[in-house]
């Protein structure tokens, strides 16, 4: 067996390009549609492919299709690669999917939490996105407190019973709270995108038509306000940050061959 223990960005953008060329495969033929978003996205539209530091792919899918397309990623992927989410993982706490590439291994420095899943690896997130007909900044956080009790009992956190008990009387307090300032707020349609916590809100007529872009040579789908949504989350988005602002997501790969 080759093994790259100290694999570089590289090498980690070959194995994510490989592990989207399936997932893309089965949507494409399933008719499950899907955008490049976050970090993808802007290498779409500013390089054409990847990000040249980046070591991570983003897709998102409308809530309406999610479900649908985890099941047919866990019936259709080849047996290299792991649908992670809840049902593969107990200590999995995020409210999406990620798709790991199995003969890798990963240290993750963004999300350090991460690194204590049962699997670790190159992944592809699968983020969902979903219209809120009344959406509010309130709506936004109320979502996110409701995700952070669902995880309290996570036995990542370890947390002391008085702990965990604590916690969920403040994040109760604050779900109610936010969902009172929501009920007070102005509200509008709008869509929300995972995480919730870190997203900006995004326009209905930026998410609900698809264009095509070119990424490392494949043509792949992006939303048709591309513009707005990347001014919204890099500012000017077109030039690139200073050097020291070229993060990556792993501090280490370790590919298997």
């Amino acid at each position: 067996m080759k093994i790259t223990s100290n694999a570089s960005v590289q090498d980690t953008q070959k194995v994510l390009l490989y592990i989207f060329e399936h997932i893309k495969k089965i949507f494409e033929t399933e008719e499950i549609p899907y955008f490049l978003i976050y970090g993808t996205l802007l290498g779409a539209v500013r390089h054409q492919g990847f990000i040249p530091w980046d070591d991570d792919l983003d897709l998102c899918i409308d809530k309406k299709h999610y479900d649908k397309a985890i099941k047919l990623l866990k019936e259709k992927l080849p047996n290299e690669f792991l649908v992670h989410n809840k049902e593969t993982d107990p200590i999995y706490w995020l409210p999406f999917t990620k798709i790991r590439y199995k003969n890798s291994k990963t240290t993750c420095i963004e999300w350090p939490e991460d690194n204590s899943f049962i699997h670790t690896g190159i992944s592809i997130d699968l983020y969902r996105y979903w219209k809120e007909e009344k959406w509010s900044p309130a709506l936004a956080k109320k979502i996110a407190v409701k995700e952070t009790l669902g995880r309290i009992d996570n036995p990542v956190n370890k947390h002391s019973f008085v702990g965990r008990f604590l916690r969920k009387v403040k994040y109760s307090m604050l779900y109610y709270f936010y969902l009172f300032l929501h009920l007070l707020s102005g509200k509008k349609a709008m869509y929300c995108l995972d995480p919730v916590s870190m997203s900006k809100p995004l326009y209905p007529e930026d998410m609900e038509t698809a264009i095509t872009a070119s990424f490392e040579g494949m043509t792949v789908t992006i939303p048709k306000g591309y513009d707005r949504i990347l001014s919204n989350e890099y500012g000017n988005y077109r030039t690139l940050p200073p050097v020291d602002k070229r993060q990556q997501l792993y501090s280490k790969v370790e590919i298997y061959e």
